[in-house]
């Protein structure tokens, strides 16, 4: 998402500074398939629990990519703050993760 951030808008009038669309366009695609990849991977997980977990993985997914629509728009030294949310979805996530884990029997 830095990678979209910097290369937007670098020439002051809100288009991409000659030789930034190739990087921004690359880092965009990037980006994408990042978000898509955990979206596909929380969906297999989510799979192995019940409905709210289901839901709060697509409320996840849905916050990243809120990150990756707004990332182009955003300063580059504000780009950390637009992942907040997103991160405090995930650590509640992974705590639930891990817990799940400490009461399964193997």
């Amino acid at each position: 998402m830095g990678v979209i951030s910097e290369n937007a808008g670098r020439s002051g009038t809100g288009e991409s500074a000659p030789g930034t669309t190739a990087a921004a366009s690359t880092a965009r695609i990037e980006a994408a398939n990042a978000v898509s990849r955990f979206a596909a991977l929380g969906t297999y997980l989510a799979n192995l629990r019940d409905d709210a977990t289901r839901e709060r993985y697509t409320h996840l997914t849905w916050e990243l990519e809120k990150v990756l629509s707004q990332a182009p728009h955003t300063p580059r030294d504000q780009v950390d703050k637009l992942f907040q949310t997103a991160d405090q979805m995930f650590g509640s996530m992974n705590d639930d993760c891990v817990r799940a884990a400490k009461n399964t029997s193997i």
